[in-house]
């Protein structure tokens, strides 16, 4: 048995010899992967960052919603509106009317003096009074102001009559009446009130624009972050590709070598490139968790929540042919952009202060008037026969009149009108420069979408002759009419064109994205509804 043993072993000797060799290659592959994945985690350790433990996969619409509900740049500018519109109610709150009440009690007492005349000391005497009103005032939004008032005044003492000290008989005095003052020429269309009230609604419609912006810019950020992250796992799958091609043609050059039909230089040439791509793949592993990183951090408040997470996209880089026509997208841009809008509500916000700066020019004219009723009674201890004088009406009083302040030179209120035309002009200016940029930026992106779109088309067919070409070029190394370093650069070509073809599918997609940003058309496009609540 051993005898018959040895002879099949001397008659498969050479058989047994390429086998060895072939276990021994791949043992070495086994253990240069084992010492690579090793190396990948030591680089990990050194970056400080340890191997993901669970994995999530999300997709585009996932990472949209987790943005809008906790991005922290978003969070930050929501509470703009809701300022806005606290500012306003303050701003209104001028027209509230202000109770007023005052009571006061008043005791003289004069000392007594040498009266010459009747040539003896004159004795002291004493005077006492109560006060007491009650008023509602305020403003209106013409600029009237108003002041509705009931007075109650009650006065005695006593008093030297020349020759005797007298007690003074208590008196009581009421009024109750309205005194009103309306400006009609400076502050008669537009005031300080009215200014602020303006301001303040202005403000409320910027901020809502502003959050809009936001809510735009993010959602393109998100966007943009999400195709990142699909192309870093594509590329991961590429090199990985490149990585395994490199792999089986040094497995097949070492059977060649085996045989004697290869020269042992091309299993170092193929070597080399199984470590290029080896790094190549660990480099794309590192950028497919950078890019992960990036999404977390606009999808979580909490990133330790996520720190740990392996995000897997749900979804492929797809290239769909779009419908574009440039004056529709104009059109759109000028119509929907929200930094537009807040360029024209700026301009808006010149235009009220040099509504209000003219006014201030205005010399001032105010009419005035006032009308109520008087009551009297002098009694010991009442004061409600006054009161009903007012109730019948007996005593009634009025008056009108007008107050005019000219300033003379008014310097100041006239440099602020030429100040605030200015600054309106230069508002203008800057809407009219804002909208040819947006036209460009529009027509850029239009421009970008179509090109993109091409280099899809172009990049897999590209991707697809290189396949062809590296499957040929294989056939003709295996038939000998071929050489491993033409191989290795049909495998190099195919491991570009595929990375092409990724970058490619990703620019067309943030085009995309870009055009929806330039057009202000971001929400539509994802069929969001914007709708702003403040707080009461």
């Amino acid at each position: 048995m051993a005898i018959s043993v040895r002879k099949h072993m001397k008659h498969s000797e050479k058989q047994a010899f390429y086998l060895l060799k072939s276990c021994k290659r791949v043992t070495h592959l086994v253990w240069g992967g084992i010492f690579y994945t090793a190396l990948a985690l030591t680089s990990h350790a050194q970056f400080g960052i340890e191997p993901t433990k669970a994995s999530r996969t999300l997709n585009l619409g996932e990472c949209i919603e987790l943005a809008l509900a906790n991005n922290l740049d978003l969070e930050i500018q929501r509470n703009n509106p809701d300022i806005a519109a606290y500012n306003l109610q303050v701003s209104y709150s001028v027209y509230e009317p202000a109770l007023t009440v005052n009571a006061s009690h008043q005791y003289n007492s004069n000392p007594g003096r040498f009266n010459v005349q009747l040539g003896r000391e004159q004795p002291s005497n004493e005077s006492d009074s109560d006060n007491f009103s009650v008023g509602i005032g305020g403003f209106l939004p013409t600029g009237l102001s108003y002041n509705l008032t009931q007075s109650i005044n009650r006065s005695g003492g006593n008093f030297f009559n020349g020759t005797t000290l007298q007690d003074q008989p208590t008196q009581y005095f009421s009024r109750a009446g309205i005194d009103l003052s309306q400006p009609l020429l400076k502050n008669a269309w537009i005031d300080q009130n009215r200014l602020s009230i303006k301001l303040s609604k202005n403000n409320l419609s910027s901020t809502a624009a502003g959050l809009r912006l936001q809510v735009n810019n993010i959602l393109t950020t998100v966007q943009n972050a999400y195709f990142d992250l699909i192309a870093a796992k594509e590329n991961v799958r590429v090199q990985e590709k490149a990585l395994e091609l490199s792999e089986q043609l040094l497995f097949e050059n070492q059977k060649r070598v085996d045989f004697g039909v290869m020269a042992p230089l091309d299993i170092q040439l193929a070597q080399s490139q199984v470590e290029v791509n080896r790094s190549n793949l660990l480099t794309a592993q590192r950028n497919f968790m950078l890019q992960q990183n990036t999404l977390k951090r606009l999808i979580t408040q909490d990133y330790s929540e996520w720190g740990f997470v392996n995000i897997r996209p749900a979804e492929n880089l797809m290239a769909f042919p779009e419908d574009l026509d440039l004056q529709e997208s104009w059109r759109t841009g000028l119509e929907m952009r929200p930094d537009f809008s807040q360029a024209k509500i700026e301009l808006e916000r010149r235009g009220i202060l040099l509504k209000f700066r003219r006014n201030q020019i205005l010399p001032q004219l105010d009419l005035t008037g006032s009308f109520g009723y008087v009551g009297f009674d002098q009694q010991e201890s009442d004061y409600r026969a006054s009161l009903g004088d007012i109730q019948e009406q007996n005593d009634p009083f009025y008056s009108f009149g007008a107050i005019l302040r000219v300033p003379l030179g008014n310097r100041a209120e006239r440099n602020n009108y030429k100040a605030a035309k200015a600054e309106q002009q230069q508002a203008l200016l800057q809407l009219k420069r804002l909208e040819v940029d947006i036209l460009v930026e529009v027509e850029n992106a239009v421009r970008l979408v179509e090109t993109s779109y091409a280099r899809t088309v172009a990049t897999k067919a590209a991707r697809k002759y290189q396949e062809a070409a590296l499957e040929a070029e294989q056939k003709r190394l295996e038939n000998g009419k071929s050489t491993s370093y033409t191989v290795l650069q049909f495998q190099r070509d195919l491991t570009s064109a595929s990375s092409s073809e990724i970058q490619a599918l990703t620019d067309y997609n943030k085009a995309l994205v870009e055009l929806s940003r330039a057009q202000g058309t971001t929400l539509d496009r994802l069929n969001i509804d914007f709708v702003i609540q403040t707080d009461d």
